[in-house]
């Protein structure tokens, strides 16, 4: 599961100023290591005022440690590649879990095409937690259940290792019910 914070909502332009990821087991339920880096912007990305302005006037606190924490953005995004392949080497089977995958996908495919290092991810294997969440609301004999709002945060809402720790319990709240009807 991967989640990003962003100076805007364009990967063309915007850049990701934290990326978290926590490997797990939607089969065994298995939570395995994290991934957390705070990046620095590079000089061909930028702010969008907008975003910035939410950021400053609404979650300072959640910003002011990653601005704090951030580093050299080839270098962070090198070690999250790594940690990819090195947490799931038969990368044909691994899955890229997002919310919503089509937010975090376009910025780690710039962020790849930028730093030189290609997506450690299939695209054929993206799963979208929306997406899924709303199908298991549908399924035959299931309560429906807003994942997002009746499942308990634990930690900052976005900073992004808490974040992902969230969506990892909504996609096996989802199993469970699932198991259990």
């Amino acid at each position: 599961m991967v989640d990003i914070e962003t100076t805007g909502l364009d990967p063309s332009h915007s850049a990701i100023i934290q990326i978290a990821a926590i490997r797990f087991s939607y089969d065994t339920q298995e939570i395995g290591p994290a991934f957390v880096g705070c990046l620095e912007i590079p000089s061909n990305r930028f702010w969008d005022e907008g975003t910035r302005s939410w950021w400053v006037d609404d979650k300072w606190d959640v910003l002011e440690p990653i601005m704090k924490a951030a580093r050299n953005p080839a270098e962070v995004w090198q070690e999250f590649a790594q940690w990819c392949h090195q947490t799931s080497p038969a990368l044909t089977d691994n899955r890229l879990w997002a919310k919503p995958i089509s937010f975090e996908w376009p910025f780690l495919q710039s962020y790849g095409r930028q730093f030189d290092t290609p997506l450690p991810f299939h695209y054929r294997n993206a799963v979208d937690l929306n997406s899924f969440t709303r199908g298991m609301q549908n399924a035959p004999g299931q309560k429906p259940i807003d994942y997002q709002f009746d499942i308990p945060f634990t930690g900052t809402v976005h900073n992004a290792l808490d974040d992902v720790g969230h969506q990892i319990k909504t996609a096996l709240m989802a199993r469970h019910l699932i198991n259990a009807g």
